[in-house]
């Protein structure tokens, strides 16, 4: 249901070509956007990589530039459909150049990124600033507590740290819901720079995985009526929660969730449970100096998603969704409503 009206839709979402190779220390990825609504040039990624061993791996070309375990993670290893809005707010591909390093089998991890502009934002809108990125991954208690249970648990344990850099801010600020609901639209605020950081942690055992993360940033000298301001609070944070209900483990490694499905596939296929809640808290000003037009911008937005996903093979997923967002203000999104409810039936295939 939509403002109070009920509606149904079906469309692509997604849809993907991609191209793997790799030989010795070399590796390469070419994924192409085939549905051709959502990217630049139709090119979601293309790099090529060279690892000098676990504590180097430089890559260059269209990268994914994530600060969070979410964005860092393939959507169909996800439990629910569409990014929270940290991913919104800090996420991109663009062309650049990254660098990898992994220290004591995993448990310390550092990411470098540099992106030259003409990229994207998750929900496809042009970024064109410049973005340096820094990220650091931390598995604090790995083999470190006793055999045993203490160190099953202490294992699960990770914290992530992520700033960012940008020379100047010709990017617009886009949040959307799972279902593709704008709630914050802005066009491109020309400023003279920005900032953010984002901390994370989270804990798996293997049936398991909850997480919390939380981003702040900022955009400088943004050209107003009034001068130049700064909008200093582009603000975000989700819990995120997966429950494997068959014998599929949850975890995570390189920076990132992981699903391991069970050695045999079982008759009835692999289930699982999941949940995000996610809330933006963006700065009232942008509003008030109207870069976000009457009825495409709310200051304070939730969105509650529970998905029920049924794999009947490791490359097939169908799941049911149920979104829920709860806005500050009217919306066109929402037909000049604050609420929307609504059921997704999504199918996955990966092949």
């Amino acid at each position: 249901t939509t403002a109070d009206r009920f509606q149904v839709m079906v469309h692509v979402d997604e849809a993907t070509l991609a191209l793997r190779a790799g030989r010795g220390p070399w590796s390469a990825i070419v994924e192409a956007d085939v549905e051709g609504s959502d990217t630049r040039a139709h090119l979601r990624e293309a790099w090529l990589s060279y690892a000098f061993g676990p504590r180097l791996v430089l890559a260059a070309g269209q990268i994914r530039q994530a600060m969070n375990s979410e964005l860092a993670t393939p959507e169909i290893v996800r439990g629910t459909p569409g990014d929270g809005f940290a991913s919104h707010l800090t996420g991109r591909v663009a062309p650049g150049v990254a660098a990898t390093s992994e220290w004591n089998c995993g448990a310390v991890r550092y990411e470098a990124s540099a992106t030259f502009g003409h990229g994207f934002g998750v929900e496809g809108a042009p970024r064109d600033s410049r973005r340096l990125v820094g990220r650091a991954v931390f598995r604090p208690l790995q083999n470190v507590l006793p055999e045993g249970t203490a160190r099953a648990v202490g294992n699960g344990l990770w914290t992530g740290f992520a700033v960012s850099r940008d020379d100047d801010f010709d990017d617009p600020v886009r949040l959307e819901t799972p279902l593709e609901a704008s709630v914050f639209r802005t066009d491109d605020l020309r400023g003279g720079g920005g900032r953010a950081w984002l901390w994370e942690v989270g804990w798996t055992n293997e049936r398991l995985r909850v997480s919390l993360e939380r981003t702040e940033g900022e955009a400088q000298d943004v050209p107003t009526a009034r001068g130049p301001r700064d909008f200093d609070q582009l603000t975000a944070w989700s819990v995120h929660a997966a429950v494997s209900l068959t014998d599929t483990r949850l975890g995570y490694d390189g920076g990132r969730w992981t699903r391991e499905p069970a050695a045999r596939h079982g008759p009835g296929g692999d289930w699982e449970l999941a949940a995000r809640y996610s809330n933006a808290d963006i700065d009232r000003g942008l509003l008030d100096a109207g870069l976000a037009p009457p009825g495409r911008g709310s200051q304070e937005t939730r969105t509650f998603t529970v998905a029920l996903g049924w794999r009947p093979a490791p490359e097939v997923r169908l799941s049911l969704a149920f979104v829920s967002t709860i806005a500050d203000e009217p919306l066109a999104a929402f037909e000049g409503g604050r609420r929307d409810r609504s059921l997704l039936l999504r199918l996955e295939v990966a092949f």
